[in-house]
């Protein structure tokens, strides 16, 4: 069996009543060019079929240990039943914009069956033009940003005619022990967990102020500081000490307790125009991306008179999967807290904040190690890891609590060849993913094709018109072309 690491534990104890733990893409297609023009429920099954060898974890099932002494585990499903996870729904023809977000808010909102592999794939009919899509859902335990678009990569074509696919060797796991093994299997494990825990000790204080949501923890930062004074006359490192942005974020609409409905809005760029922008101004792509996101969010809290004096602090997700990781599904995953310009007037200051803040995160992020994440979950003994996460998760978005970010801004490469599932061309990638108390606004934009998605994901009670956020975010690229067309060098 392989035993969940204490990351990928995170965001199972991160579920609750009215938050989910899973990460989704929203794929519209063209079945123009599949049999017969059209894309069955029964093709789609088929082709999810002949794909499974590339798709371990689609199998992995969840088991728990005993008393909950230890992380759980995945195990392969002795009864997986490949139709429950395949489904087929619709929206009313011909579906539009505000029907198929609709449909995915509702679709995005509801838990996976731990009981089951934790994965769901939806065929949805009814779209404009006779267009159809898909909707995946897959538990972030089991995936981060990179390791989702491998699967993605194990799901899809390079042509509408498919390919011939051959099983890995050594993917299968175990089957489900019994609980009397899981205990024993605990108990032997004991003394290696404890090792870890106290080698990630001391990494762990050195770079506590580094973690996000630290600040959330009085003393903690100033414990790190200390530690990191001590340290590097004896280490000889003589990096700059970057102080990570204040502890807390402003309070916004969207800082409060999510309500368990969720709603999305799409927005789709040129990356053409991005790159365009990105070479005039003498940015980079992210900056770029940074900057017209803060543009959006602004225009939302100027509509409804709730933009703060002072900037959002905005959790940017980074890999740390090493090449030799590749493959391996789980989570390689670290984070960087960003000040998001929202508090300036115009886009060419917005751009240069966003790069110089962009500049500092990344020089802070290099200066850790890449497993201070892993290190920060992997301190607390297993038994008490979900209680305290959701004890945490409990007090967050709570009246006078401050959050330690407002929102996540989240950029994934995509591939720029055309992609086909089950000889249906893709015309678009939309990554959905999730939010939390206190934190009710996701931003991920995925690239696909010379286009850059964006899906904003937001609490439905907080925010009832993320459509303004997308426009907003169409209105920043624009004043950034004229900025570019204005420094000579054209971006339109």
């Amino acid at each position: 069996m392989r035993q969940l690491t204490s990351l990928d534990a995170l965001f199972l104890a991160h579920e609750g009543d009215r938050t989910v733990g899973h990460v989704s893409a929203y794929v519209v297609l063209d079945p123009s060019d599949a049999p017969g023009g059209r894309l069955t429920i029964d093709a789609l099954r088929d082709m999810m079929h002949s794909r499974m060898p590339l798709l371990p974890p689609f199998r992995w099932k969840l088991v728990g240990v005993p008393l909950g002494l230890d992380h759980g585990y995945w195990a392969t499903d002795p009864e997986f039943d490949l139709g429950y996870h395949v489904r087929e729904t619709a929206v009313p023809a011909p579906g539009g914009d505000d029907e198929v977000a609709t449909l995915i808010g509702r679709l995005f909102s509801q838990p996976l069956d731990r009981q089951r592999p934790l994965w769901e794939l939806y065929l949805v009919q009814g779209l404009a033009d006779g267009r159809c899509a898909l909707f995946s859902k897959v538990h972030h335990a089991l995936v981060d940003g990179v390791s989702g678009a491998e699967i993605l990569g194990a799901m899809f074509d390079l042509s509408p005619e498919g390919r011939e696919v051959e099983a890995p060797t050594g993917s299968e796991l175990e089957h489900p022990p019994s609980p009397v093994e899981m205990l024993l299997r605990t108990i032997a494990a004991a003394p290696k967990r404890a090792r870890k825990q106290a080698t990630a000790l001391p990494r762990l204080v050195v770079n506590a102020g580094a973690i996000p949501g630290s600040g959330w923890i009085p003393g903690l930062r100033t414990a790190g500081r200390m530690a990191r004074a001590i340290a590097r006359p004896l280490t000889g490192d003589d990096r700059p000490l970057l102080e990570p942005p204040s502890g807390s974020a402003p309070q916004v609409p969207f800082s409060n307790r999510l309500s368990g409905h969720l709603r999305m809005a799409h927005v789709r760029l040129d990356l053409g125009e991005v790159k365009a922008v990105k070479t005039a101004l003498g940015t980079t792509v992210n900056d770029v991306i940074m900057a017209i996101a803060a543009g959006g969010v602004r225009r939302w809290l100027l509509e409804h008179e709730a933009l703060p004096d002072e900037p959002l602090l905005a959790l940017v997700p980074v890999s740390v999967r090493t090449p030799e990781q590749y493959g391996t599904f789980g989570n390689r995953v670290g984070g960087m807290v960003v000040p998001l310009p929202t508090n300036l007037r115009e886009s060419d200051e917005r751009l240069a904040a966003a790069r110089a803040a962009m500049m500092t995160a990344k020089q802070r992020h290099e200066a850790v190690p890449a497993d201070a994440l892993i290190d920060a979950t992997r301190f607390l003994p297993p038994a008490l890891f979900a209680q305290a996460t959701k004890i945490t998760l409990g007090i967050a978005g709570r009246p006078g609590v401050r959050p330690p970010m407002n929102l996540i801004v989240s950029n994934v490469p995509g591939p720029q060849v055309p992609l086909y599932c089950a000889g249906a061309r893709i015309e678009s990638l939309v990554p959905v993913s999730p939010v939390t108390h206190g934190v009710g606004m996701n931003i991920t934009v995925m690239s696909y094709l010379g286009r850059i998605d964006a899906g904003i994901v937001v609490d439905r009670d907080q925010v009832p018109d993320p459509e303004l956020v997308a426009a907003g975010m169409e209105e920043e690229l624009e004043a950034l072309k004229a900025l570019a067309v204005a420094a000579g060098n054209g971006a339109g």
